[in-house]
């Protein structure tokens, strides 16, 4: 009558030595031969384990079921349905392991099988971005172990900044700043969801999460990189007062030179948008006096210092400037800075100097197609202030027949002088 116990250690060590199909034979035999033996529940158990082993998931299933009828309120119930769960996990029968684990939740709430079913369901929860539905149905729940919020925070943006990072699967960021949106995780999430928008050239959603580490972080440095990628999309859409007051914002906090410099480069351009002359001497100057600034910004600094300097009335002077970058003609303001010192000379009537500053920027190569149409338009013009129309029209009818492009108002230029 106590051979029970001998067999029953005997599977055991089967069970030990990989032996998983002997250990269910004796298993087997102990329960032919003692079916009131008090060590039952363990071995259904042991049962269960071997045939989950062997994967025979429908034999361990019986055995789990036989030991939760007739031995539903003991300890060994309770593991062995939490083993199984975990088996299924394993087997990447995650919506199987999970019913299982809620089971083991709401029937047995206070056990510490219902903590480890928890931290189960919580990693499960944090992939799937689901950790709000899973704290409804604890909710339902009585005596139910309850999740940290801090836990559950930490990781719900842990699952989510992996997605994100090995997979470039930004749905579970979304998912978090949307259920934590102040969070532990609130701010790194926010800037690869900026990044992800902007990389997807997606400007309303990139705004949105720039807009919202400005608000949350401003002290953060983050902020200022979301202050440079707002004021560039409200500059593109128009918005230029607003992207004015970014800039300064930026201008104010910037905590790198590269920083400072695209700051002082977008107030000088919306002031050059606006005509306010004292504004962009003011950010040409910052520009200009910086070590860090780079050639092409120093030529745009240079060319716009000297615009104000015309708006101011100060011609001679910002023609001084204009000339010091016109050889510049492969780029954008070096070209325009040629045109625009042309025409100031033109407009002031030295023809001579104005003559010889357009025919060496027509001369040369330029990919600025615009700048090179109004380099000849300025030509002509030359020409006729001149009394040498037909050298004007001369240079139109070659520019009109040569000019690429139909968007912009060189045609329209030409078209004017040629009726006059």
């Amino acid at each position: 009558s106590a051979a029970d116990y001998p067999l029953f250690q005997l599977a055991v060590i089967d069970g030990y030595t990989g032996r998983s199909q002997d250990k269910v034979k004796r298993l087997e035999e102990l329960q032919r031969r003692f079916p009131n033996s008090g060590m039952m529940p363990d071995v259904l158990l042991e049962k269960a384990e071997a045939q989950t082993h062997l994967g025979e998931l429908d034999s361990a299933k019986e055995s789990l079921t036989n030991l939760t009828e007739d031995y539903g309120q003991t300890t060994q119930s309770r593991q062995a349905r939490l083993r199984l769960a975990n088996t299924l996990d394993q087997q990447g029968k995650r919506e199987q392991a999970d019913k299982t684990y809620r089971q083991i939740i709401t029937e047995y709430p206070t056990s510490d099988e219902a903590l480890q079913a928890l931290d189960a369901l919580k990693m499960h929860a944090a992939d799937n971005g689901t950790m709000a539905e899973l704290q409804s149905f604890l909710a339902t729940v009585e005596n139910a172990p309850v999740i940290d919020t801090g836990d559950a925070d930490r990781l719900s943006f842990q699952a989510a900044e992996q997605a994100y990072t090995q997979k470039e699967d930004a749905s579970l960021l979304r998912a978090y700043i949307k259920q934590y949106p102040n969070g532990s995780g609130a701010l790194k999430a926010l800037g690869y969801l900026l990044e992800d928008a902007d990389a997807r050239k997606d400007d309303d959603e990139a705004y949105n999460y720039a807009c919202r580490i400005v608000e949350q972080f401003p002290d953060n440095a983050a902020a200022e990189d979301a202050l440079l990628l707002k004021a560039d999309i409200e500059y593109d859409r128009g918005q230029g007062q607003l992207a004015l007051k970014t800039w300064q914002q930026l201008a104010a906090r910037a905590s790198n030179p590269d920083n400072a410099t695209f700051a002082r480069m977008g107030i000088m351009r919306v002031a050059r948008d606006t005509g306010d002359a004292d504004l962009i001497i003011e950010s040409a100057d910052a520009i200009l006096s910086s070590s860090s600034t780079g050639a092409e910004d120093r030529t745009e600094a240079t060319f716009s210092r000297g615009l104000a300097l015309q708006l101011k009335g100060q011609r001679a002077e910002a023609r001084k400037l204009w000339e010091s970058v016109a050889s510049q003609t492969e780029d954008l303001y070096g070209a325009q800075a040629a045109v625009y010192l042309a025409q100031s000379l033109l407009d002031d009537k030295q023809l001579k100097q104005a003559r010889k500053v357009a025919t060496d920027f027509v001369g040369k190569a330029t990919s600025h197609t615009y700048w090179l149409g109004r380099g000849f338009i300025v030509l002509s013009d030359i020409a006729r202030a001149e009394g040498n129309d037909y050298e004007a029209d001369s240079f139109l009818q070659a520019l009109k027949k040569n000019y690429p492009g139909t968007d912009d108002d060189i045609p329209a230029m030409i078209d004017e002088r040629l009726k006059k």
